[in-house]
């Protein structure tokens, strides 16, 4: 297993990979052995897993990205990571948890054992190199096209908070979906809109909207929205595949459950 001591959380995992001579694509490790793509050697060369048709393994790989930019947002909420990216499987959650634990993807929890601490070196390296490799027929899924960079910093920090609200609109004007704020006469109202990449013209559409009493409230639940800017694409898809009424349970569920947790 290929496991490497010192590792650049700056640096996409598998940088110090060489390509074999010139106009070669075959990569080779420190020990020798070759690989078609910086994912092989990452699923067979450091994971260990025998080697499956990119349907099979890229789900593991993608719920792998989805954990590690949700944790490196925030931290704890175990209990609403469970619930949105698990689908409330409490069993898989900590099974996930002790398996990156174990793979070195983060660090002991102190004080769960089931949840993890923080994320590694290698973790931080992996999550870019997940970002950066992630295969055409997956780029619909999480996180989609988007950076793994904007994810993981976009939004959150000590900026105040109209401040940060404005970086996400200005940064997700052009992702394959975001949701906006709006005011239309004394309407106060976020949509979430998402492009439909299967019409001939791949327009923008509106797939769910919220209004409230106040701008003060739809402010409120927006910034709540950009600290959790990494799930997006993944909500923009279950009111697109599903409809409005079941993206609007799911958010309030995970609204109670940060309310429940405070």
């Amino acid at each position: 297993m290929m496991i490497h001591s010192h590792i650049d959380p700056e640096l996409p995992w598998g940088y110090w990979l060489k390509l074999d001579g010139s106009g070669s694509q075959t990569l080779t490790d420190d020990e020798g052995r070759k690989w078609p793509t910086i994912r092989d050697a990452f699923w067979q060369g450091r994971l260990g897993f025998k080697k499956v048709n990119e349907s099979t393994g890229a789900p593991m790989l993608e719920l792998l990205l989805a954990v590690l930019v949700s944790k490196s947002r925030r931290p704890s909420w175990d209990q609403e990571r469970q619930a949105d990216i698990f689908g409330g499987n409490t069993l898989l959650e900590h099974h996930f948890n002790l398996w990156m634990v174990r793979e070195g993807f983060l660090t002991p929890g102190d004080s769960d054992v089931w949840c993890g601490g923080d994320i590694t070196a290698e973790g931080w390296s992996v999550m870019l190199m997940l970002g950066a490799t992630r295969p055409q027929p997956v780029r619909a899924m999480r996180p989609t096209s988007v950076s793994v960079q904007d994810l993981v910093s976009l939004g959150i920090g000590p900026l105040p908070a109209e401040e940060r609200m404005h970086e996400v609109e200005a940064a997700s004007i052009k992702w394959p979906a975001a949701f906006q704020r709006r005011t239309v006469g004394t309407k106060f109202t976020i949509a979430l809109e998402k492009r439909d990449s299967e019409a001939p013209v791949p327009v923008m559409r509106t797939v769910w909207s919220q209004t409230f009493a106040d701008e003060r409230s739809r402010d409120a639940f927006f910034d709540w929205l950009c600290v959790r800017v990494d799930r997006w694409q993944e909500w923009a898809t279950l009111a697109w595949s599903d409809s409005g009424a079941a993206l609007s349970g799911h958010l309030m569920s995970l609204v109670v459950l940060g309310l429940h947790a405070e």
